[in-house]
């Protein structure tokens, strides 16, 4: 009778602890390289602190993304340095889009 109620017990725990620690949530790679991009971007072309700040809240905000989100993103992709090989490839492609847009206008 002890056995079959402590296994029950410690089945119960694991389920809770299963269900109280979701996962955080990351940004697929073509959704954070278009973000991280246009932050690349602001920065490259803000002139004063205050407005890049400002500016990191209008693109995650323009894009639907929490700064948690984008922090743990990036949490994610600073564990394991070889998650960034190609990334930065991708988001200088992209850097370089936003640029010939912005000679255009």
């Amino acid at each position: 009778m002890k056995l079959k109620l402590l296994i029950i017990l410690l089945a119960s725990l694991q389920a809770l602890l299963l269900f109280s620690c979701s996962e955080k949530k990351i940004l697929p790679q073509d959704k954070f390289v278009k973000v991280y991009a246009e932050l690349i971007f602001a920065q490259d072309t803000s002139s004063t602190p205050a407005s890049k700040q400002n500016f990191k809240s209008v693109v995650l905000a323009r894009n639907n993304v929490t700064e948690a989100i984008y922090d743990s993103t990036v949490a994610y992709y600073n564990a394991d340095p070889k998650r960034w090989t190609g990334f930065f490839d991708k988001v200088t492609k992209h850097v370089e889009d936003l640029q010939k847009q912005q000679k255009k206008l």
